[in-house]
C-alpha cells in the first residue's frame, strides 16, 4: 500500500482519498499525486470540479478585494462581473494548456487533466489572502495575482515529471509561453495602445 492509499484498522483498510486529501496532495506533492493516479482510471471529471470550485473560491477572493480597492457601493455588479469573466477565462486557460501540453508532452487527455488540477491552488489562495484582500486590497491582488502563477506553475511541473519525465522541460517551457508569457504580452500591448491614444 502506497502512502495516502488508506489506513490501516485492525487488517481492514479504510481509504481516505477524498477530495479535500485529493486537493492538499495536489498542492503540496504534485509529483506524487499524479505519480499515484497513473495507473488508475482518467481523473478528468474530479479535476474539473475541483478547478471550477477552487477558481470560484478564488475568483469570490478576488471580486472581495477589488470591491474593497474602489470602495464601491455596488458589490454585487462588481463581483459578478469578476465571475462572469474570471470563470469562463480560466475555463478558455485550461483548454488552451491542454492542447499546448498535449504534443511536447506526449499526452492524451491527462494534458486537461493537469490543467484543470493545476488550478486547484486558486481556492487556497483566495482562502489564504482574504483577510489580506479585505484589510489592504491593492496588495492582496497582487500577491495573489504572483502566488497563484507560481503554485499553477510548480502543479503542473510536478504532474509533468510524474507522466512526461523526459519531456517535462520543453513542456513547461511552451506551456509558460503560451499561457503566461503571450497574454501578459497581449495585455501590455494592449494598455500601452489605449494609454498612448
Amino acid at each position: 500500500m502506497s502512502p495516502g492509499d488508506g489506513v490501516g484498522l485492525g487488517g481492514i483498510t479504510a481509504n481516505v482519498d477524498g477530495p479535500l486529501t485529493s486537493l492538499w496532495q495536489v498542492m503540496t506533492s504534485p509529483k506524487r499525486f499524479f505519480l499515484r493516479h497513473t495507473p488508475r482510471r482518467s481523473t478528468l471529471i474530479r479535476a474539473l470540479i475541483a478547478a471550477a470550485s477552487s477558481g470560484m473560491v478564488g475568483l469570490l477572493a478576488a471580486g472581495v478585494a477589488l470591491v474593497r480597492a474602489l470602495g464601491s457601493d455596488d458589490a454585487f455588479t462588481i463581483m459578478a462581473l469578476v465571475i462572469l469573466g474570471g470563470l469562463p477565462y480560466l475555463a478558455l486557460l485550461w483548454l488552451l494548456g491542454g492542447f499546448v501540453l498535449m504534443r511536447p508532452a506526449a499526452l492524451d487527455l491527462r494534458a486537461w487533466e493537469i490543467t484543470a488540477w493545476a488550478w486547484t491552488p486558486a481556492g487556497l489562495v483566495g482562502l489564504l489572502l482574504s483577510p489580506l484582500a479585505w484589510f489592504v486590497p491593492l496588495a492582496g491582488l497582487v500577491l495573489g495575482s504572483v502566488a497563484l502563477p507560481l503554485w499553477h506553475l510548480m502543479v503542473v511541473n510536478g504532474a509533468l515529471g510524474a507522466w512526461s519525465p523526459t519531456r517535462a522541460q520543453t513542456a513547461l517551457f511552451w506551456y509558460l509561453a503560451a499561457i503566461f508569457a503571450l497574454p501578459t504580452a497581449l495585455l501590455a500591448g494592449l494598455f500601452a495602445l489605449f494609454t498612448s491614444s
